[in-house]
């Protein structure tokens, strides 16, 4: 089980019989969703009007800690909503330790829409509909022993300039450390690819024998060479990516990622995005190196108005002081 026992995560974390004391209604801010919906072992319910804003906790899910079909008058505990999800209480847990991990695996898969619901961006039928697409995910194992590809981000060849696909953890297991994993053998199950640590020396695990002279191999040394250095100089970022809930792979990962060349060596190195100038007015530099402005024809058309404005008043004005002197 994933649970932090070192720190504590938030407040009650060793009382939470106390925060329940103080939140008795708090589970009607949720919307429980019974097995047969979810396919869980047990009923859970899930944050949908911002429970964890108003309570001042981490978002969370609450799963019921017995297998009974009814929730009435049930324990419930709860989970955190991460790529790690971690038991938020010292309470003890009576259902299977597989079963709880069920339960973490689901929050995975689900973790972006269930911070949708709970920050009122998405409704209950929309999440139901994504919820079920993420249920083919995860009825395909409930083995947590090795990350399935889907919870992972996949980066193919025209993105990292690798000659093959890789995937890289979005979320750490807590069987073992961040890693890159690609595909060694053709026709493999994906739980035997092959994966790279992430850390100054990278370690490649789970590589057949004698690989490279083996016919059914999608890579070679050279390849591996490639994909070592690759992790190497993305190090960094492929650390922050499985371990920072807020470190997003499109918005953060891949722009700052460097790709590699056929040696192995960097090939570009992440731009930062300089801020845009403003269109309405941008330096224009002369030959004589005096700075002028060019306007553009929104800013023309704003002068021109304002000058007849001008005109009309001094005419107006003019024409005033002649029927005094008249």
């Amino acid at each position: 089980m994933n649970i932090v026992k070192d720190k504590l995560l938030w407040e009650f974390q060793d009382n939470f019989d106390r925060y329940r004391k103080r939140n008795k209604e708090d589970i009607w801010e949720f919307h429980g969703l019974k097995k047969r919906r979810t396919g869980l072992p047990v009923n859970i319910f899930v944050d949908d009007g911002g429970s964890y804003k108003m309570r001042n906790h981490p978002l969370w899910v609450y799963f019921q800690n017995d297998y009974d079909d009814s929730w009435a008058n049930k324990e419930f505990l709860p989970i955190s909503v991460s790529n790690n999800p971690e038991l938020l209480t010292s309470k003890r847990v009576k259902i299977s330790s597989s079963d709880l991990q069920k339960v973490f695996n689901f929050i995975r898969i689900n973790r972006t829409i269930l911070k949708k619901l709970a920050d009122d961006k998405m409704n209950q039928e929309d999440f139901w509909k994504e919820m079920d697409v993420n249920r083919i995910k995860l009825d395909e194992s409930f083995d947590n022993s090795n990350l399935l590809l889907n919870e992972m981000a996949t980066i193919k060849p025209n993105i990292s300039g690798l000659p093959v696909t890789i995937w890289v953890d979005e979320g750490t297991s807590p069987q073992h450390g961040p890693r890159i994993k690609f595909q060694s053998v053709k026709n493999t199950n994906s739980r035997n690819f092959s994966s790279i640590t992430i850390g100054d020396n990278p370690v490649t695990k789970n590589l057949p024998k004698n690989f490279s002279q083996r016919k059914d191999t999608t890579i070679d040394n050279d390849i591996l060479k490639l994909l070592i250095a690759f992790v190497q100089h993305n190090k960094n970022i492929l650390l922050k990516l499985a371990k920072d809930d807020n470190f997003e792979f499109e918005r953060d990962f891949i722009p700052n990622m460097v790709k590699v060349d056929k040696n192995g060596n960097p090939i570009n190195t992440p731009q930062q995005k300089q801020p845009q100038q403003s269109n309405l007015l941008k330096p224009n530099y002369q030959q004589n190196n005096t700075q002028d402005f060019v306007i553009d024809n929104s800013m023309n058309r704003v002068i021109e108005r304002i000058h007849k404005k001008l005109i009309r008043i001094e005419e107006m004005e003019t024409k005033n002081n002649l029927i005094k002197i008249t």
